[in-house]
């Protein structure tokens, strides 16, 4: 690291506090917004006392419900000027397990399919509520234009 790097750094942690405070306030926001759209569903909490940081908001999507993948979905986001990402995928999914341990999507099922299905969603500090009910509209149009019939 450089210092000018540390020195940045330092500054920053002095904000953590109010950062982490404002993110949590945005993803509880996210949490009521998201309630009521079964085909996105935030990742479960942990199960024990922690001070969360929200450096991202991950989303499951219920790609069985959609007529569109995970790739798809956020490719559509990306077109309605939503920005989102992919900071999970499956570890066995990685060249380097692919090519040293010989895995496939078959090797480990419960993973690969919840490495096709996350998506991050915008969050930071300085997030405006109007920005983030965009991003809640543009995934409410997405799940609306692209759910499957019911068998």
């Amino acid at each position: 690291m450089l210092d000018l790097q540390a020195a940045l750094g330092l500054k920053q942690l002095e904000k953590l506090d109010a950062f982490n405070a404002a993110r949590t306030t945005l993803a509880a926001r996210y949490d009521e917004l998201l309630a009521d759209l079964p085909e996105v569903k935030p990742l479960e909490p942990v199960p024990y006392p922690i001070t969360h940081s929200w450096h991202l908001y991950v989303i499951r999507l219920d790609t069985a419900a959609l007529t569109l993948d995970r790739n798809q979905f956020m490719a559509a986001l990306q077109e309605l000027k939503i920005g989102c990402g992919l900071h999970y995928p499956a570890l066995h999914t990685q060249s380097y397990y692919r090519k040293k341990y010989g895995h496939t999507a078959e090797s480990l099922p419960h993973a690969h399919a919840a490495g096709e299905s996350v998506v991050s969603l915008p969050l930071f500090p300085r997030m405006e509520k109007r920005d983030q009910d965009d991003v809640v509209a543009g995934l409410r149009y997405l799940v609306a234009g692209n759910r499957r019939s019911a068998p």
